[in-house]
């Protein structure tokens, strides 16, 4: 629903897109993806699927209702709104990047931890590449591989001897 209201919101139609309590901050990360931070949400409190209809209804009827005309009939808040956005040398991935079979990272984000490719779709060999614009674009840690930067979920791991440490 977000692209769609982005797309409206370009074209000067104004939207509210409703967005259930748990996705709020994923609608806000993806209007910024769009280029539009700030676009305009209506919360639908709680989550649709967990409420009878007569508590869904009392739900939007109490909160939803008044944010979807008040963004369809205010000037909405200049973007930005004190967010400030990362210089691009100001993004770090720390962790373990995984791509089906090629990973190209370019520019100057950069990656602190491991970067695989997995040799899954194709039979072409798999790649890990790096085109850094300034400075390392690839910083190796094989523990902050192996562990994610501390926010691996515990199901996941890195199976030992599927990996090389290189020395140094």
């Amino acid at each position: 629903m977000l692209r769609a209201s982005a797309v409206a919101e370009r074209a000067g139609v104004p939207t509210a897109s409703l967005v259930c309590e748990g996705f709020l901050g994923q609608a806000a990360t993806t209007s910024t993806g769009l280029g539009l931070p700030g676009l305009p949400t209506a919360l639908v409190p709680g989550h649709v699927d967990v409420q009878s209809p007569e508590e869904l209804r009392r739900n939007v009827a109490a909160v939803t209702v008044d944010a979807v005309i008040r963004n369809l009939t205010e000037a909405p808040p200049r973007a930005g709104g004190g967010v400030v956005e990362p210089a691009p040398g100001d993004v770090v991935l720390e962790g373990l990047a995984f791509a089906a079979d090629r990973f190209t990272q370019t520019g100057a984000a950069r990656i602190l931890g491991a970067a695989m490719a997995g040799h899954v779709r194709s039979s072409a060999p798999s790649l890990v590449e790096a085109r850094p614009t300034s400075g390392p674009a690839l910083a190796w840690s094989c523990e902050a591989g192996r562990t994610g930067g501390g926010v691996i979920q515990q199901r996941w791991l890195v199976k030992p001897g599927t990996y090389r440490e290189a020395a140094g």
